[in-house]
């Protein structure tokens, strides 16, 4: 009887033990990833400071998408969708490349009212599309976070959390 309960107890914590690195395992993949998530949003809210600033909104000033797209894709090794929200109080404004993650994104710069809005926008590298933005604030911006449509977006602005939202979410649904 008691070899039983031994060969039982042996059995339970060999068979817990994968469980239990699994567990662990995907715990440290999440907090990996939700502290890379923080440093982009920290970084997208830098960016958008300083170019705010700096004064330096756009590399490329104007609301025609047909000139945006390609000015950009014509400096990085990707082509952004590009669209003009005018008719709904959002107009593009230009673009502009910035830098996250150590890499080169583009940047649509678009306005609300007297806001300025930094849509930073890169190709979706795994994951899955989540076209429901997170929202997060730093520093008292806020950051919408959102895959869809193939790339990755991080909207970063002073304007309230719908809006900002809204915008994004269309964007990742490719609207």
């Amino acid at each position: 009887m008691l070899n039983t309960i031994r060969r039982s107890l042996n059995m339970a914590s060999t068979c817990g033990l994968p469980w239990s690195l699994s567990f662990r395992i995907l715990f440290l993949v999440y907090r990996m990833r939700t502290i890379r998530c923080r440093v982009r949003n920290s970084e997208a809210v830098a960016s958008h400071t300083r170019a705010t600033l700096s004064q330096r909104l756009t590399d490329v000033s104007s609301s025609d998408r047909h000139t945006v797209k390609p000015w950009l894709s014509s400096r990085l090794d990707y082509s952004p969708p590009v669209q003009d929200f005018a008719a709904d109080g959002l107009p593009l404004v230009g673009g502009r490349l910035d830098y996250l993650g150590g890499q080169s994104i583009a940047t649509l710069v678009y306005r609300y009212r007297e806001h300025t809005i930094d849509v930073f926008v890169r190709p979706l590298s795994g994951g899955l599309a989540a076209p429901a933005p997170s929202l997060t604030t730093l520093r008292g911006f806020n950051v919408a976070h959102a895959r869809g449509a193939g790339m990755e977006w991080w909207g970063v602005s002073d304007v309230s959390a719908d809006v900002l939202t809204g915008l994004v979410a269309r964007l990742a649904h490719g609207e």
